[in-house]
């Protein structure tokens, strides 16, 4: 049996970054919001100096552009701790229902990404779970 890896420094990395997305959607919402007031002056007859046009359209892909990179970066840092946690399950549990592989190869094919990567989380839930009962370090269930 391989020895554990360790995944706290994974897990730390990617609930920073989603954290970083929550506020970065936060920011998006206020930015459109601005749009949308922009915009609602202009339909009720309102003037809009070019420049004011131009800041609004720079504004937003700005932040769009940094939307991206940090979905990016955080679904490949949350991929990364999730094959991390399963190869780990995989060191301790016997008869997991896929390869620790599947953990990452799951999110990228067509069809299977749509019902797999649940599967897998929920089977690192309970079977973790049930790992940590087993060993005393969770009361059990009744």
């Amino acid at each position: 049996m391989e020895k554990l890896k360790p995944n706290e420094q994974r897990a730390k990395k990617a609930i920073i970054l989603i954290w970083i997305v929550l506020i970065l959607e936060i920011v998006s919402f206020i930015s459109s919001y601005m749009q949308y007031d922009l915009l609602q002056t202009f339909a009720n007859g309102g003037y809009i100096s070019p420049e004011a046009a131009d800041a609004n359209d720079n504004r937003e892909q700005i932040i769009g552009i940094f939307c991206l990179i940090a979905y990016i970066i955080s679904a490949v840092t949350f991929i990364m701790w999730f094959r991390r946690a399963y190869y780990n399950l995989h060191q301790e549990a016997d008869s997991l229902l896929y390869a620790e592989g599947w953990a990452a190869g799951s999110w990228f094919i067509p069809i299977i990404n749509l019902y797999r990567p649940y599967k897998i989380m929920k089977e690192l839930y309970v079977k973790t779970k049930e790992l940590l009962q087993k060993r005393g370090f969770l009361a059990q269930a009744n």
